[in-house]
């Protein structure tokens, strides 16, 4: 269960680094159609920035938690069997 779920929070961060690339290309292709400059385009892209970043960072966190729940346990057991 717990490789499942390290799986899933690997391929959710790798999901968040694909949606950035194609939101950013969305972006630049709307820039590139029109026939004056986006004013307004660092502003999105900044947004697209800092909601992927953000949930990226919120899937570390999921992994590191449940790494360091599992590790904790595997810790202990080693701390009982060394005394």
């Amino acid at each position: 269960m717990h490789k499942c779920l390290q799986c899933f929070f690997q391929y959710a961060i790798l999901a968040t680094v694909i949606l950035t690339v194609f939101l950013k290309y969305i972006l630049h292709a709307i820039d590139l159609q029109s026939e004056n400059p986006w004013e307004n385009k660092a502003v999105f892209m900044l947004y697209v920035e800092l909601i992927t970043g953000l949930s990226a960072i919120s899937y570390y966190i999921c992994t590191i938690h449940r790494t360091s729940k599992y590790l904790g346990k595997f810790f202990q057991m080693l701390r009982r069997q060394s005394s």
